[in-house]
């Protein structure tokens, strides 16, 4: 348990276009055989029905073939994608139906490895849809972009990309350099603008940050300002940043509850709806000990009341750090996947979903579950937990994006028990599916031929 806990820690200090089945409702012929005249008026209301459903089923075909492929299809791609990659950022472009994916680190250790750690500058393009005679999904960009950074920030408003903050590693002596630098990147030219202001937040790094499209803002809360791997300075400050007017500002936080803690590590979404930021999970300021706290409340921040709320349902996700939260604007509601717990498992695969109508979590499928602790520090045995093919591997510091245009989920890359990975799974209908296969990071189980050769989780 602790020793599970423990290793993951170590580890640190480096796709349904398509609508819900409607539901079967009988036929209203069949239903005007059965019926007098008198029962004209509630025939015709059947059919009414009828033609709503039937004029959903073609507006979900229609949303099919946008699916396949965008307006102006690309066919510059490559086979070839990241080698591995995890603590980067990604977004999602429904116009071009593609992911976005900048910076990260490859480096993490397996089996008590420590490899060297890396600050990528790299964008990434993933084409989310196949061109016959095409190479591949990948288009690499490199040069005139932000530094080489991990655990930084990325949200997409007006067809940009947009990132703030991340740390990359002194170039001599121990720590990281922080930044707070802003840049966008133009999803249409592929081109990296810094954009210039001052005052700005202090330099920091696996914070929140969420795009605000009601007043084309972007919020920035919690993070750590400390660069120190080990003695980490976790805050709680908000601050927005004004597209238009290109200004940041700090917001006063004057309610003092469990949504106001200082954390890290956390996930953010802005439900539009109900006009509130909602954060979910991360780690209190002991994130290396013992003792360290692993948020499992839905903090909400309404942002017209200036009002902070801290919502905790009985059944629910474990407390974790390095989740992913989307938002499903057509079904309304949260979706959660992965992150670290502080539980005997470490690194999860599970899928949350949270209905904020009801004010409730319901878990989706199922996931890897404990069987067996590790008896040595450095080696997790193979019958460590189960290994469900059919989900993703567990894993933290992951992305996870959400395509409104064809109602599917991305998760690229993070941080399994077997090292950083690079594999690109969809989830759809509620179901994942594998598009990419990963070349590094997999447990032994799924990658080896013969499991029976596998000699521990990893190899």
């Amino acid at each position: 348990m602790k020793k599970t806990l423990l290793f993951s820690l170590c580890l640190l200090t480096f796709y349904a276009c398509n609508a819900e089945d409607p539901k079967t409702t009988t036929d209203p012929i069949d239903q005007a055989q059965q019926v007098s005249m008198t029962d004209i008026g509630m025939i015709m209301e059947d059919m009414t029905v009828a033609d709503m459903m039937l004029a959903d089923m073609m507006d979900t075909q229609e949303m099919n073939a946008k699916c396949l492929q965008p307006a102006e299809p690309m066919c510059d791609g490559q086979s070839e994608g990241p080698s591995i990659l995890n603590e980067h950022t990604a977004v999602y472009d429904d116009q071009r139906l593609q992911m976005v994916i900048f910076g990260g680190n490859t480096a993490v250790p397996e089996n008590c490895g420590f490899p060297s750690y890396t600050a990528e500058t790299t964008t990434w393009i993933y084409y989310d849809y196949a061109v016959d005679g095409c190479a591949g999904p990948w288009v690499k960009i490199e040069g005139n972009g932000p530094r080489g950074r991990s655990r930084h920030h990325a949200v997409i408003a007006d067809d940009q990309m947009w990132i703030f903050g991340g740390r990359a590693k002194k170039a001599s002596g121990m720590g990281y350099d922080l930044f707070n630098d802003l840049w966008r990147f133009d999803l249409g030219q592929r081109t990296w603008t810094e954009i210039t202001v001052d005052p700005a937040p202090m330099p920091r790094y696996n914070s929140a940050f969420v795009y605000d499209s009601l007043r084309k803002k972007i919020w920035l809360f919690g993070g750590n300002t400390s660069s120190s791997a080990l003695s980490p300075n976790v805050v709680n400050e908000l601050w927005s940043y004004d597209i238009e007017a290109n200004t940041w500002l700090q917001t006063q936080i004057n309610d003092s509850n469990e949504a106001t803690k200082a954390r890290l590590w956390h996930t953010g979404i802005y439900d539009e709806k109900r006009d509130r930021l909602v954060f979910f999970g991360g780690a209190d300021d002991r994130a290396f000990e013992s003792t360290a706290v692993y948020f499992y409340d839905l903090s909400f921040y309404y942002i017209a009341e200036d009002r902070w709320e801290s919502v905790t349902p009985i059944y629910r996700p474990d407390g974790r750090f390095w989740a992913q939260m989307v938002y499903q604007r057509t079904y309304d509601q949260y979706v959660l996947f992965g992150g670290h717990d502080d539980q005997q498992l470490g690194n999860r695969n599970d899928t949350w979903i949270f209905k904020p109508n009801e004010g409730i979590w319901e878990m989706m499928g199922d996931e890897d579950v404990f069987l067996n602790e590790a008896t040595d520090f450095c080696v997790i045995p193979t019958d460590f937990a189960t290994n469900l093919k059919h989900l993703p591997e567990r894993r933290n510091a992951h992305s996870f994006v959400w395509s409104d245009a064809c109602q599917r989920g991305l998760i690229f890359g993070g941080k399994t028990d077997c090292g950083a990975i690079n594999d690109v799974w969809t989830l759809e209908d509620q179901a994942w599916q594998r598009q990419v296969t990963a070349t590094q990071g997999e447990s032994c189980e799924r990658w080896r031929n013969n499991p029976d050769n596998c000699v521990n989780l990893c190899f």
